[in-house]
């Protein structure tokens, strides 16, 4: 389109995380916001059913024409999608299952991952797409308590309006993606990033070795293991049987 950006870098900052300080004045100025934490049970059930549902409208697609079948794959098949991306975002942060059952989030969100937009927003957005959205918009509320399950993220502005009512916000998704295409201003380098305290270091891992140490766990490898090397005595020692 023959657009350009004008910057050519980062925001760089050197200040400290707001999120941490912030957090600790909320807590201090409403201890009552700690009831917002915990999983949100009925999660799972929402997820599964519009994965359900997707499934089913493509069956229903089979003998459509073409019309059709476009405007239901964006607005079913784009937004469910959409949803999902979000969803695995939310079960990431153990809000939907906790921390004992690695097993259940990771299959959960390879289902999901069966059916993606980057949340990349520095700012809040409190329009309407929150409802299929998990309330994702409440980007700041987020990182100010990670813990607090998408459902009850409006309630820490409500409960606090005083520590965000003075911060910057969108309310249209529309215009921060046409913003993005056609101001100059914008673009990928407009956002802010901090410098690392300490020097980085990369190195390969393996990704799902905690998921397989957990599955290995939860089908009770390591205890018929034990067992085993007692009884069997594969370690060389003197057999008991």
């Amino acid at each position: 389109m023959g657009q350009s950006v004008s910057r050519d870098d980062f925001i760089w900052t050197y200040t400290e995380q707001p999120h941490l300080s912030r957090r600790e004045a909320i807590l201090k100025a409403h201890p009552e916001i700690k009831k917002l934490f915990g999983i949100d049970y009925s999660f799972k059930y929402v997820v599964v059913a519009m994965v359900i549902f997707q499934i089913f409208m493509c069956w229903l697609l089979q003998d459509a024409d073409w019309v059709l079948i476009l405007l239901e794959g964006y607005l079913c098949g784009g937004v469910i999608n959409h949803a999902m991306t979000l969803a695995i975002h939310d079960i990431s942060h153990n809000t939907v299952f906790g921390n004992k059952y690695p097993i259940a989030v990771l299959i959960l969100q390879h289902v999901l991952r069966l059916n993606k937009i980057i949340e990349n927003i520095e700012f809040s957005y409190y329009g309407t797409w929150n409802l299929c959205t998990f309330n994702v918009g409440y980007h700041v509320e987020h990182h100010d308590f990670p813990y607090i399950p998408g459902r009850n993220l409006p309630m820490v502005r409500k409960i606090a309006p005083e520590f965000y009512d003075d911060l910057m916000i969108h309310m249209s998704w529309s215009q921060v993606l046409w913003d993005f295409v056609f101001k100059p201003s914008m673009g990928p380098y407009a956002r802010i990033k901090r410098k690392p305290r300490v020097e980085q270091a990369f190195w390969g891992n393996y990704v799902l070795a905690e998921y397989i140490i957990g599955f290995l766990h939860y089908t009770g490898y390591y205890e018929m293991k034990r067992y085993a090397e007692s009884v069997l005595d594969l370690n060389n020692n003197k057999k008991k049987i």
